[in-house]
Protein backbone atom coordinates (compact mmCIF):
# COMPACT_ATOMS: atom_id res chain seq x y z
CA UNK A 1 0.00 0.00 0.00
CA UNK A 2 1.22 3.29 -1.30
CA UNK A 3 0.07 6.53 -0.38
CA UNK A 4 -3.22 5.02 0.93
CA UNK A 5 -3.58 3.30 -2.63
CA UNK A 6 -4.77 -0.14 -2.34
CA UNK A 7 -5.07 -2.67 -5.43
CA UNK A 8 -7.51 -5.11 -4.61
CA UNK A 9 -9.56 -8.24 -6.37
CA UNK A 10 -13.80 -8.83 -5.67
CA UNK A 11 -15.39 -11.64 -6.89
CA UNK A 12 -18.87 -11.35 -8.19
CA UNK A 13 -20.61 -13.83 -5.89
CA UNK A 14 -23.21 -14.42 -8.92
CA UNK A 15 -20.88 -14.77 -12.18
CA UNK A 16 -17.45 -16.05 -10.14
CA UNK A 17 -15.88 -13.43 -12.58
CA UNK A 18 -13.31 -11.59 -10.82
CA UNK A 19 -12.74 -7.55 -11.02
CA UNK A 20 -9.56 -5.20 -9.70
CA UNK A 21 -10.14 -2.15 -8.60
CA UNK A 22 -8.08 0.71 -7.04
CA UNK A 23 -8.72 1.98 -3.29
CA UNK A 24 -7.98 5.72 -1.95
CA UNK A 25 -8.11 4.78 1.53
CA UNK A 26 -7.43 8.98 2.10
CA UNK A 27 -10.34 10.26 0.00
CA UNK A 28 -12.75 6.82 0.19
CA UNK A 29 -13.04 6.59 -3.69
CA UNK A 30 -13.02 2.79 -5.27
CA UNK A 31 -11.87 2.92 -9.16
CA UNK A 32 -12.49 -0.26 -11.04
CA UNK A 33 -9.60 -1.22 -13.11
CA UNK A 34 -9.82 -2.04 -16.76
CA UNK A 35 -7.32 -3.31 -19.26
CA UNK A 36 -8.17 -2.48 -22.90
CA UNK A 37 -5.91 -3.60 -25.79
CA UNK A 38 -6.96 -2.19 -29.05
CA UNK A 39 -4.60 -0.82 -31.85
CA UNK A 40 -5.83 2.98 -31.31
CA UNK A 41 -7.01 4.50 -28.08
CA UNK A 42 -7.31 7.87 -26.27
CA UNK A 43 -8.35 9.13 -22.54
CA UNK A 44 -10.71 11.29 -21.55
CA UNK A 45 -8.47 13.36 -18.83
CA UNK A 46 -10.64 15.79 -17.30
CA UNK A 47 -11.99 17.74 -20.17
CA UNK A 48 -9.35 17.17 -22.32
CA UNK A 49 -8.58 14.21 -25.06
CA UNK A 50 -5.27 12.28 -24.73
CA UNK A 51 -3.97 10.18 -27.08
CA UNK A 52 -1.38 7.21 -25.48
CA UNK A 53 -1.34 5.30 -22.94
CA UNK A 54 -1.83 6.07 -19.51
CA UNK A 55 -0.79 3.59 -16.28
CA UNK A 56 -1.53 3.42 -12.46
CA UNK A 57 1.13 3.44 -9.87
Amino acid sequence: MKNGLMFVKLVNPCSGEGAIYLFNMCLQQLFEVKVFKEKHHSWFINQSVQSGEVSAP
